[in-house]
């Protein structure tokens, strides 16, 4: 039996019993021990133990659907990445934990990675620059330039390179 990330995630908040609070560190970390992946990208579903069923490359290519679903589980990352990576800077800024800035930074490797293969990178550029942690984010500038440049907008035909201009224009405002 594998769990949908968004149904465990409101599961978890009705946890019996548990104070809000509860219910987040519970969702945490199930999500922390069996979600994210060796790539550091949080996973649409996995096994009940942490199982992952990876598509191949052909399963991709074709849209193979799996068990569960007409995607497979890696594809959402980046986008909840990106939303996730919210809530850890929300949780570093108020409690100041190495572990969770070294989670955050996690969940940014794992969209920097994404952003040099997957087939829109400008989100992940986009997503980077939202780090509360400005040394972090002007050493990774380089990637996030490349990304933005990457593209001859003319012949693009799809409007998801439009988080590239707001990835500039953070970077922009951050670096005054």
């Amino acid at each position: 039996m594998r769990c949908c990330l968004l149904t465990f995630i409101w599961i978890a908040s009705f946890a019996a019993g548990a104070s809000p609070e509860q219910a987040v560190e519970a969702a945490h970390r199930e999500l922390w021990s069996r979600f994210v992946d060796e790539h550091n990208l949080i996973l649409d579903y996995v096994g009940l133990k942490g199982e992952i069923e990876r598509p191949t490359p052909e399963d991709c290519r074709d849209i193979k659907p799996s068990t569960l679903s007409w995607g497979v589980p890696n594809e959402d990352g980046p986008m909840f990445n990106g939303l996730y990576l919210d809530a850890m800077c929300s949780r570093w800024l108020i409690t100041k934990e190495d572990e969770v800035r070294g989670k955050a930074r996690r969940l940014i490797d794992g969209l920097i990675k994404v952003s040099t293969i997957g087939k829109t990178p400008c989100f992940a550029a986009w997503v980077v620059t939202l780090c509360p942690d400005l040394e972090f984010v002007i050493s990774n500038r380089p990637a996030i330039e490349r990304v933005i440049t990457h593209y001859d907008f003319s012949r693009v035909s799809l409007s998801q390179f439009f988080p590239g201009e707001s990835a500039w224009w953070r970077m922009q405002r951050l670096m005054k």
